[in-house]
């Protein structure tokens, strides 16, 4: 596996400008070293942006674990600042040109971590043609389980659960995904 991100984000709602609590990355480097990315981003800020929250969001979070909830106590990170930290990270470690970044859900993940990007006036760190969707696939495979590990609803912990399923797949299923090295 190299050159691949999976993404995961945890937000306050579902639309393209929602408000993101936190953004999980993990991956393979260009050189098939696992590649990792967490912050907690500044939610004050996004709103005063304009970025949205809905509240059947807001009710669903009062209904998640302890340890999911964790991330509200958390030292946030400026929207800008984690972005850029991203972008760094990413073309430092990877080929950006060839990258493949995965999100679970074609108009999720990517899609409002792309529009944050555009807001906040920054290039996005991949071409837009190596977007892929994790959740097409593993509906496509759903006979290919993993157990899960880590705490549901951690950006990383997704992240890297999305991850294994997806090499998991990849390599049971003989898959060309660009993540078998």
């Amino acid at each position: 596996m190299k050159n691949i991100v999976m993404f995961d984000i945890e937000t306050f709602g579902t639309a393209a400008d929602t408000v993101v609590i936190s953004i999980g990355a993990a991956g393979y480097d260009k050189e098939g070293k696992p590649f990792e990315f967490y912050e907690r981003l500044g939610i004050e800020e996004q709103i005063k942006k304009g970025r949205s929250i809905t509240e059947s969001t807001l009710l669903w979070w009062m209904g998640q674990s302890e340890e999911a909830q964790t991330v509200f106590r958390e030292s946030p990170t400026p929207v800008d600042v984690v972005l850029k930290e991203l972008a760094i990270g990413l073309s430092e470690s990877m080929d950006t040109k060839k990258l493949e970044v995965y999100g679970n859900g074609a108009s999720f993940d990517i899609t409002i971590i792309c529009n944050m990007f555009e807001q906040y006036n920054l290039e996005t760190p991949w071409k837009f043609w190596n977007e892929r969707c994790y959740r097409t696939i593993k509906n496509l495979f759903a006979d290919v389980i993993l157990k899960r590990k880590g705490t549901h609803h951690n950006a990383l912990a997704d992240a890297q659960s999305q991850l294994a399923h997806l090499k998991l797949i990849s390599e049971l299923k003989d898959l060309k995904l660009g993540i078998n090295v």
